[in-house]
């Protein structure tokens, strides 16, 4: 069978779910047709998806967020944790990297807000920033 000899995840993934006996009745038409009317629902079902592919580097690198409600059983938790481990060091400089680019990002929006609250911290010293921003949505609404 053409279908089997194939290395695809979709399948394997299938054939772990089911019976040895009930695996080696399937033809390769029926498989296809499984395999087909899955594709729309495979990694689609978070509640938030983002899919993009970025030019970096004379190459394109695909980025995906993805976030929702965990639907795996405690098994397989077990076993995704002890493959990828958060201290393996490129994990661990991902998760830095996202870290200090969200509290940047927070930081950011609170120096607007206090700007645009009016509130004066160092008095006569300013980076500008409120400044340019209302020029710009200036500009943008006229």
């Amino acid at each position: 069978m053409i279908m089997r000899a194939m290395h695809d995840p979709f399948l394997e993934r299938f054939f772990s779910r089911i019976s040895r006996e009930a695996a080696e009745s399937f033809t390769d038409d029926q498989l296809l047709a499984i395999k087909q009317g899955f594709a729309d629902q495979v990694g689609r079902d978070h509640s938030i998806d983002v899919r993009m592919s970025i030019p970096l580097l004379l190459r394109r690198y695909y980025l995906v967020f993805i976030a929702g409600p965990e639907r795996r059983d405690h098994a397989r938790r077990r076993r995704d944790r002890s493959a990828r481990r958060l201290g393996k060091s490129t994990n661990f400089a991902f998760m830095l990297i996202v870290l200090f680019l969200s509290a940047l990002s927070i930081l950011g929006l609170l120096y607007l807000l206090k700007s645009a609250i009016g509130i004066d911290l160092l008095p006569d010293t300013s980076l500008g920033v409120w400044k340019s921003v209302r020029e710009q949505f200036g500009l943008m609404f006229r």
